[in-house]
């Protein structure tokens, strides 16, 4: 009987250990995209299609689902879709063919219930693009842990193209001190919205915005803290043109911006000009 007892408390034991390995696993699958451009399809994906496992207010890192883009070839289509993971890792190798990584955003909804990071390893390159009707949210379940990362130790680029990032922390760009930590956000148009930016430029790596058109919102009053950036690290492609920060009382919120280059407002005067003479007669 003795015997028995001791088997089973084994048996338990033995359980409890399985049961506390599997709660800190991490649920990672790759895009292949080997059967089509749909996120939904599992054979699209190396482990099936990621979920969002992390509890709601549950310890980051214990139990997740993380979305990898390691290739330039394909990219999922996510037109009149909603999904949800609670991380991406957009970057694939440097070297070889083809290089790099990539995610494009278009029409569609991406949930991420923690964090993002383009270009997480020195050795890899990454690349997301959000266009028109595309939306990306991170933090949705955890929001302290809703980072987005742009160039963390390898190159990361995002493309603005329309649409808009929601992130319920910080926008970070190039954070480690490496060479190859750096960091590019294109604002070609739509919106960012962050509780707040990190930009590492001046050590070993780089850090840059660029502003074509499009807004970023940040949280509270950081227009000290931006003064230092503005037309340096955050720049304009605007011929002329120059980047402002302005704080909002209302709203409680900073929103950086991009002028028009002088072209633009002369044939905007020209055009007020024309209104104000045939209003005249």
């Amino acid at each position: 009987m003795r015997k028995v007892k001791f088997i089973v408390l084994c048996f338990m034991v033995m359980m409890a250990f399985a049961s506390s390995a599997s709660a800190g696993t991490q649920i990672y699958t790759q895009w292949t995209g080997a059967v089509s451009t749909d996120w939904t399809v599992a054979g699209n994906w190396s482990n099936g299609v990621p979920q969002q496992l992390d509890p709601p207010g549950g310890p980051q890192g214990t139990n997740f689902g993380k979305a990898g883009f390691k290739n330039k070839s394909t990219s999922p289509d996510l037109t009149g879709k909603t999904v949800a993971v609670d991380q991406i890792v957009v970057g694939g190798l440097i070297s070889g063919s083809p290089t790099g990584g990539f995610l494009t955003v278009a029409g569609g909804t991406l949930n991420i219930s923690e964090f993002g990071n383009i270009g997480n390893i020195a050795t890899e390159s990454g690349i997301l693009n959000i266009n028109a009707g595309g939306t990306i949210n991170t933090g949705t379940m955890i929001p302290a842990q809703g980072r987005f990362i742009v160039g963390k130790a390898g190159p990361g680029v995002v493309n603005m193209n329309g649409g808009t990032l929601n992130l319920t922390s910080y926008l970070t760009i190039a954070p480690d001190a490496l060479v190859t930590a750096n960091g590019l956000v294109n604002l070609n148009s739509g919106t960012i919205y962050a509780t707040d930016l990190l930009m590492a430029a001046g050590g070993l790596g780089t850090a840059r915005m660029v502003i074509t058109d499009g807004f970023l919102v940040l949280q509270g009053n950081d227009t000290a803290t931006l003064a230092p950036w503005l037309n340096t690290w955050i720049t304009t492609t605007n011929a002329g043109g120059t980047i402002m920060a302005a704080y909002d009382l209302d709203s409680g919120t900073t929103t950086v911006w991009a002028t028009p280059e002088p072209a633009t407002v002369c044939l905007l005067g020209l055009g007020a000009m024309g209104l104000l003479r045939r209003n005249r007669k």
